[in-house]
């Protein structure tokens, strides 16, 4: 298929990230304010990032969501992922207070100005930093994979990979924007 700058038929049914979009440099979502652009990769306006001596980030979740551990284990390979190109280093908390990131599902309205769709619509979106927020679409249903072995078995259209969508999430917690090259993890539509 042909790359186009525009969103068509195709893609405006594929699931994304609730994030704004960058083309050449350009949020066409965010006012048409300038992003500093590279190759592979973009900033959020501003380039917000965490302070520069914190390079220990905590992130905790939200108790009610009630997540099993196979959950928490997926987010520990995500941050790692990160920690391993990054000067950061990151900690899961057991409590909200004090933690840099937040992550929680909720399902539409959740008190944040940017509900979710339902499933398959808009999976997921992050704050940049340094407010630490990551927030998960709670009506996808969500792919748990430890190599060979998925916890769930649903047809392949209607699962989304929960480790994939946290990797990219977290970029966005750290001021990464998105990426126009088809496939790469910070790619909105997936």
């Amino acid at each position: 298929h042909r790359k186009t700058r525009f969103v068509d038929s195709r893609q405006i049914v594929k699931p994304r990230c609730g994030n704004p979009d960058t083309i050449d440099g350009v949020s066409e979502m965010n006012g048409g304010r300038k992003l500093r652009t590279t190759k592979r990769y973009s900033f959020f306006p501003g380039k917000p990032r965490w302070p520069k001596r914190k390079r220990d980030l905590t992130y905790a979740f939200v108790q009610q969501n009630n997540l099993t551990d196979d959950v928490k284990r997926v987010f520990a390979r995500a941050f790692t992922q990160w920690a391993e190109v990054t000067p950061l280093n990151f900690t899961r908390s057991e409590s909200l207070l004090g933690a840099d990131i937040v992550i929680g599902f909720f399902s539409g309205e959740h008190g944040d100005g940017e509900p979710f769709d339902g499933a398959m619509g808009t999976l997921a979106h992050a704050s940049s930093p340094p407010k630490g927020m990551l927030h998960l679409d709670g009506d996808e249903d969500w792919l748990i994979s430890d190599g060979e072995i998925s916890r769930r078995v649903l047809p392949v259209t209607s699962v989304v990979d929960l480790e994939s969508v946290a990797v990219h999430e977290i970029g966005h917690l750290l001021g990464l924007g998105h990426s126009s090259v088809e496939d790469a993890i910070f790619e909105s539509f997936r």
